[in-house]
């Protein structure tokens, strides 16, 4: 086994495990248990099937009230110095991490010289993975960020859509409205308008409501009754007061 890259599988539960700020590169995969990680600049939980990329000079404890197994990879050569940020993010639903680990376990336990080549390699394959996760796991949380904020802002007409771009301060806007409506079908503005006449409709739809035309288009965000009117009418086909006398007929 090449001596830049070590391969360990617990196998028996354990409580806790401390790991030493050093100068190598750890990837580790829980394989069963639950419990936190703490580092010196926060504390995550763990569970089953999470994956945490450790970069050289990561101190860390990992504690289990019930005990847990993992998977470690050690890795001492230069491929260290490419992974530069700590990382969790959970395997996906193929366990495709998993796979590409028990493959490198395999490799690890040949003692056939020309393999050292082919093992880093294949622990690149592995970390290149596990970034692209995270990649994918940050970008739906910056778009359900984005979705929440749309929401709270439905009856505020002076809402500016471009405000939601600061929830993703490290991407390009045409990232964030890709991604978004890669998740929604929709763009950001068409999300909006389209929640604002979902809730328009609601009220519309309300045979007790005394709420005129104009005081609707107000609760859902149109400061312009007859900007209201038109785009309400380019989505349902019918002007809101047509629509409001065909539901409440």
């Amino acid at each position: 086994m090449p001596n830049n890259i070590r391969f360990d599988a617990q196998t028996a539960p354990v409580i806790g495990t401390s790991i030493a700020a050093d100068d190598s590169c750890r990837l580790m995969y829980i394989t069963d248990g639950e419990g936190k990680i703490i580092t010196e600049e926060k504390t995550l939980t763990f569970s089953k099937r999470d994956v945490f990329v450790l970069p050289k000079k990561t101190r860390l404890e990992a504690i289990s009230d019930g005990g847990y197994t993992r998977i470690m990879i050690r890795i001492d050569n230069e491929l260290a110095d490419q992974f530069k940020r700590f990382v969790k993010v959970h395997d996906n639903n193929k366990q495709d991490v998993f796979t590409l680990l028990k493959m490198l376990e395999r490799e690890c336990g040949s003692d056939i010289p020309s393999h050292s080549e082919y093992i880093s390699r294949l622990a690149q394959v592995v970390f290149s993975l596990i970034y692209a996760l995270s990649k994918h796991d940050a970008s739906h949380t910056y778009v359900e960020r984005i979705e929440g904020m749309i929401e709270h802002n439905l009856p505020n007409a002076a809402f500016e859509l471009d405000s939601i771009y600061t929830l993703a301060p490290d991407l390009t806007k045409d990232y964030v409205r890709r991604i978004f409506k890669q998740k929604t079908g929709l763009t950001p503005n068409a999300y909006l308008n389209r929640l604002r006449i979902e809730k328009a409709k609601k009220l519309l739809s309300k045979t007790n409501d005394r709420m005129n035309v104009k005081q609707i288009a107000e609760s859902c965000g149109f400061n312009d009754q007859y900007y209201f009117s038109r785009t309400f009418k380019r989505s349902e086909g019918v002007s809101p007061a047509n629509w409001k006398k065909r539901k409440t007929t």
